[in-house]
């Protein structure tokens, strides 16, 4: 059991992580549950049959199977919390801990334009590499 004390140092990163970990599992559940449902059942049940665990059937045979879903699923989770705001000034608004936050801050506390351009252009770096490996390994997947 948790006590009041220490809920109350989950207020920096940590509780960040925590909140985005709760907000993005439902829909990486979804993501994910749809490319299980498409994953062909005589494969699981054949190495059922060869005397697979469970363990190594989910390594071997299923994550490789979905493994195009949970790499959009990831791709989509960084972009959305790239994008998200509310989610780090509600759980440490004295400092800025997140990207986006750091901008709304330099904008409505200092008028800072300039730096929040550039925070700005390196989010959209980050976020432009990540598609860009996601896209990258997909063509090269097709191929």
């Amino acid at each position: 059991m948790i006590t009041p004390l220490e809920a109350t140092s989950l207020l920096d990163w940590r509780g960040i992580v925590i909140a985005f970990v709760w907000k993005q599992t439902p829909f990486v559940a979804l993501l994910v549950a749809g490319a299980m449902a498409s994953v062909d059942r005589g494969t699981l049940e054949a190495a059922r049959n060869l005397g697979a665990s469970r363990l190594r059937i989910l390594a071997e045979i299923l994550v490789p199977q979905v493994a195009g879903t949970l790499m959009v699923a990831l791709v989509l989770s960084f972009v959305t919390m790239m994008s998200v705001l509310s989610v780090p000034l509600m759980i440490n608004a004295q400092s800025p801990t997140m990207i986006t936050a750091d901008i709304a801050f330099r904008i409505n506390a200092y008028g800072d334009y300039g730096v929040a351009n550039a925070l700005g252009v390196v989010s959209l770096i980050a976020s432009a590499g990540v598609a860009w490996v996601y896209l990258r390994h997909s063509v090269r997947e097709k191929a």
